[in-house]
């Protein structure tokens, strides 16, 4: 208990300061730049919210599919808010009727058009208010999870910094799906990692599946989670096979009775489900735009290099991606991850410990930094073959990770830093955190964000 207590008295308030400033940030980047972000699918998403609802509770259960994400999570959060009175349908449907015919993918309202920008925000911050709440806690777990996982107090609060800090905290730049696949995917691996370091209680197994269904059920790019759980258990359990088949079995059922329990079109209308599963399947395969089976290479490192060098990852934050490299460099060359074994400490002596298992022990947080940088690869493998479309954004269950290598890079340099000058430790621990946060603010006041100037009259 006495950890749990200490958490509360000294480590909650710090955590809860930093999600705080963080959201005065985001706050001050649509006040900076006098928008509200919307796109079609946000709109989409309302619409779609108020049906489910009525399909809920006129027991049509079979209907409860209205998209290929599928979005079942956004519909049960987002639902009950679309039916307050404030809500105005006609004013949305002309919206989107608007945008169709205009041909705008996507598009920001700003203060320009007052008549439009006013009640239009009112609606945005309601539909979205049960979406914030759910990343403010997903804030709080991302922190507690990083502290279960035994990384140190000023990782973990320099990790938060860069996760909250960002624009990408409230995603403005994505749809609702983005957000809450986002948030289950990334506390799904956590509590997975957790139960795989101490596995005296299964609660962490079972948390991590019915997490993992909630994403799929958000977005099925989530489904990279059932052979990436797999792998996992194996990783961690490889010398008992037998153990890792029935972890595996329990959480591949717990997953199954989650997604049943919250899409009851699983028993209702099954048939509608696994016509979603096949035919994204056929459909989404980067290299297969005629859906005939096959696959190109060539397409695929082209995709691939269209993400990395996509304008875009900027908006992750300067200098998150400056850290991410310094943890990579340092990774490489000095014993930042802190392998029981310091001689042989660096990320190459992490693999090769893995490879010769019998004769090396790996310590725990570097073995879970291996699997989150597995993690960080093979979803970007699997996003660029199976994405039907370019966007930017459907990284963005990566960001959490990102984040976190990132912190880690930040604290072992300044740890460096602080070695070679005699900094005092805390001032260059408060003084990086400072820094996070100007760094974003610098980037809130210097970027560049699209504004329609006019849009029509829908009154």
């Amino acid at each position: 208990m006495k950890p749990i207590k200490q958490f509360f008295h000294s480590e909650l308030p710090i955590a809860l300061l930093i999600i705080l400033l963080g959201a005065l940030l985001s706050c001050l980047f649509k006040t900076v730049h006098q928008i509200t972000f919307i796109n079609p699918d946000e709109l989409l998403w309302m619409l779609r919210s108020n049906f489910f609802i009525e399909h809920f509770l006129n027991g049509n259960f079979s209907e409860f599919i209205q998209s290929s994400q599928p979005g079942i999570m956004v519909m049960w959060l987002a639902g009950p808010i679309m039916y307050l009175s404030c809500f105005d349908f006609s004013l949305i449907s002309n919206l989107l009727s608007d945008l169709k015919q205009a041909g705008i993918p996507y598009n920001v309202i700003n203060s320009n058009n007052p008549i439009y920008y006013q009640p239009y925000q009112k609606l945005s911050f309601l539909f979205n208010l049960p979406l914030l709440s759910i990343l403010f806690i997903f804030t709080l777990c991302f922190y507690a999870s990083l502290r279960k996982l035994r990384f140190s107090k000023i990782k973990s609060l320099t990790a938060l910094s860069f996760l909250v800090s960002s624009p990408f905290y409230f995603l403005f730049f994505t749809t609702p799906t983005d957000k809450l696949v986002t948030v289950f995917m990334t506390l799904s691996l956590f509590s997975l990692l957790i139960y795989t370091n101490n596995k005296k209680s299964k609660k962490f197994l079972v948390a991590s599946a019915v997490l993992a269904a909630w994403a799929v059920l958000s977005k099925l790019s989530a489904l990279f989670l059932l052979p990436f759980s797999l792998l996992v258990l194996f990783i961690y359990g490889h010398k008992n096979i037998k153990e890792v088949i029935k972890n595996y079995s329990l959480w591949l059922i717990i997953f199954l009775i989650t997604a049943a329990i919250f899409l009851p079109t699983l028993i209702a209308n099954p048939e509608t489900v696994i016509n979603l599963l096949t035919d994204n399947g056929q459909n989404r395969l980067i290299a297969n735009p005629s859906g005939t089976g096959g696959f190109s290479f060539f397409l695929f490192f082209i995709i691939a290099l269209t993400y990395l060098s996509d304008s875009s990852l900027i908006s992750i934050g300067p200098l998150a991606l400056i850290c991410l490299a310094v943890f990579f460099i340092l990774a490489l060359a000095k014993p930042s991850l802190r392998a029981t074994d310091r001689k042989r400490s660096n990320l190459v002596a992490i693999i090769q410990k893995i490879k010769l298992r019998n004769h090396f022990t790996i310590h725990r947080n570097s073995k879970n930094i291996f699997i989150l940088i597995l993690c960080l690869f093979l979803f970007f493998i699997f996003i660029t073959i199976f994405s039907k479309t370019y966007s930017f954004r459907y990284l963005a269950p990566l960001f959490p990770i990102i984040y976190l290598l990132a912190g880690i890079g930040l604290v072992n340099l300044i740890d460096l830093l602080i070695k070679k000058y005699q900094i005092p430790k805390k001032l260059a621990y408060f003084e990086m955190i400072v820094l996070i946060f100007l760094s974003q603010l610098l980037f809130i006041f210097t970027s560049q964000i699209e504004k329609i100037e006019t849009l029509p009259d829908f009154h």
